[in-house]
């Protein structure tokens, strides 16, 4: 159930690749990974630079919006920022880590890249503990910064994959009735079919059943695969709350 770069999902694009399918980009590089309102923000108050950077980032392919102005960037933002920030340390009115605060107080999976005029090892310090992607000098090289962005995107869109994931499971689990939420929940837990009909009191076969609907419903080919599929929403909690029987 592990997409190709690694993650734990069910339903994702690169899973319905045949095996060993040649690609011409590794993922989550790949286009196939790409998501929804991807962009690349450039927030800098020279204008100079973001002409430049916006034709230096073109060839990735990736929709870039350049602000002159912080204010401008925060009324623009999407409900979900995705792919990846570009801040300048210096922003007029309003500086780069502090923008960064607001990024991390949105709903932004978008990486942070720093840049700055000057080589401040204390500034630098300071936006990697911030949590940013990355921290580079200006003027920046376009191998570097490229380098840069497009592994910040990469990142954003596994934590895109993750999250859409986990509403996906959400979603197949919510088709169990509540008999067979209790059933799942003690699947997960490692009880096989006769110790769950001693617990509900009920037969062998009864469980079975709801064993077969629960597989069918949630597209799992095994109870393994509904252990983990359950494991990567982290419910258990929600599954086990519900305790009503047949």
């Amino acid at each position: 159930m592990a997409t190709r770069c690694g993650i734990n999902a069910i339903n994702r694009p690169c899973q319905s690749l045949a095996r060993g399918a040649d690609m011409d980009l590794p993922v989550p590089r790949h286009p196939i990974c790409h998501s929804p309102n991807e962009k690349i923000y450039i927030v800098d108050g020279d204008t100079g630079f973001l002409k430049e950077a916006s034709e230096m980032l073109a060839w990735i392919g990736t929709p870039v919006a350049c602000f002159d102005n912080p204010f401008e960037f925060q009324k623009a933002a999407p409900s979900m920022i995705v792919g990846c920030v570009i801040l300048d340390v210096r922003i007029p009115q309003f500086d780069g880590p502090s923008l960064h605060n607001w990024l991390r107080s949105v709903h932004c999976i978008a990486p942070t890249v720093f840049l700055s005029a000057t080589a401040d090892v204390a500034t630098a310090v300071d936006c990697m503990r911030l949590g940013a992607h990355n921290f580079l000098l200006k003027p920046a090289k376009e191998a570097e910064l490229s380098s840069a962005v497009i592994s910040a995107i990469s990142r954003s869109r596994m934590r895109y994959c993750e999250i859409s994931n986990s509403g996906k499971i959400e979603e197949v689990l919510a088709r169990l009735t509540p008999t067979e939420r209790k059933v799942a929940n003690l699947i997960a837990r490692g009880y096989l079919t006769k110790q769950i009909a001693a617990m509900m009191e009920r037969s062998e076969n009864t469980v079975k059943i709801h064993r077969y609907r629960i597989m069918n419903k949630v597209g799992a080919s095994s109870s393994a695969a509904l252990v983990r599929m359950i494991a990567m929403l982290g419910d258990k909690k929600n599954l086990s709350s519900d305790n009503s029987l047949l």
